[in-house]
């Protein structure tokens, strides 16, 4: 199964279908819709620093609902957005219950669980159902004319 290295989830070409993917994206849900969108069979993003209500890996559950392996890698550890970077000094900090099960766990370096997932006998994840990018003005926030929108992911900014 190919393993391959992207910046990020969200320009996701055909030559990502039912590959594994390490990308430079956030592990949140809407990262994770993208990468399940492209029909990868298994994805490694970064944890983002966790944040509130453990948004920064909210996706890892989602796929492991759609039967995708995840993981997220520490990101103390390696730049975020930066593929190449995470493939080759990203450190494991979450896994999802099935690529625990595929031996994937915390501690581990980036490629090394690439490659056990790679390795495994995966198939592209089902196209799951749709998601909404989250874009939304902040109005209570507007200060001296400055507008201040909340974003998933800098990719949506305008």
């Amino acid at each position: 199964m190919p393993l391959l290295v992207q910046d990020s989830v969200t320009k996701l070409g055909a030559e990502t279908y039912g590959a594994v993917v390490i990308a430079g994206s956030h592990a949140g849900i809407y990262a994770a819709y993208l990468a399940a969108k492209a029909g990868l069979a298994a994805v490694i993003l970064s944890d983002a620093g966790i944040g509130k209500d453990r948004a920064g890996i909210g996706g890892l559950a989602y796929l492991d609902r759609l039967g995708m392996p995840a993981a997220a890698i520490d990101a103390m550890s390696a730049r975020i957005g930066d593929g190449a970077d995470m493939a080759a000094r990203g450190i494991i900090s979450h896994v999802n219950a099935r690529a625990a099960a595929l031996g994937v766990n915390a501690g581990q370096t980036a490629m090394s669980a690439a490659e056990l997932l790679a390795a495994a006998p995966l198939t592209p994840c089902p196209t799951p159902p749709p998601e909404t990018e989250a874009r939304k003005r902040l109005t209570e926030a507007e200060r001296g004319g400055v507008r201040v929108h909340a974003v998933d992911s800098v990719s949506l900014v305008l």
